[in-house]
């Protein structure tokens, strides 16, 4: 089962897209599941906007990747 979630802001702004894939023939649907997923998919729009709104400070530094995605240090 593949599902397609699109995370929508209060405002109606698309904040992205949440994609669930589970094996049914493993494990079924329970009787909690869509209800666990709507519980993660509000967690998650919640997240985003606070996120966003969040100023990013100037002694913040984002972390660095490497070319293999690994965090680096970096040299001040």
């Amino acid at each position: 089962m593949k599902l397609e979630l699109p995370l929508m802001d209060e405002e109606g702004h698309n904040q992205g897209t949440l994609w669930l894939i589970k094996d049914l023939g493993k494990n079924p649907i329970s009787h909690y599941t869509l209800r666990r997923i709507e519980h993660l998919r509000r967690t998650m729009v919640q997240t985003l906007v606070k996120l966003q709104s969040e100023p990013v400070s100037a002694h913040q530094e984002q972390p660095a990747l490497d070319q293999k995605g690994r965090y680096v240090m970096r040299n001040s």
